[in-house]
């Protein structure tokens, strides 16, 4: 699992697999650009130290109350569906909703 979920996260910029556009969220491009510029760090990187357990659906990297937050959204391996938020920079676990 992990070695799917590394390559999947790798295929997009920067660690970043298939995004969603809205107002406060950014393009693959503006990641991959604030990474570069040391912004923010990679997801796949930040995942590698606590990583998901379970298949990625979709990530958004967006700002949430000013802070800019990774977004994943994920099924784990009873088949709940996560919507977890990591801070881009610290990489802290911010929170994890999960549906039943």
């Amino acid at each position: 699992m992990k070695t799917f979920l590394l390559t999947t996260l790798t295929l997009g910029l920067s660690g970043l697999a298939g995004f969603s556009l809205a107002d406060d969220d950014y393009s693959r491009e503006q990641a991959r650009q604030m990474v570069e510029q040391g912004t923010i760090k990679p997801l796949d990187e930040l995942l590698q130290i606590r990583p998901i357990d379970g298949k990625l659906l979709d990530t958004e990297l967006e700002r949430e109350d000013g802070v800019l937050v990774y977004e994943l959204k994920w099924l784990d391996a009873d088949g709940h569906r996560h919507e977890t938020y990591i801070d881009a920079n610290s990489g802290e676990w911010l929170e994890d909703e999960i549906d039943d």
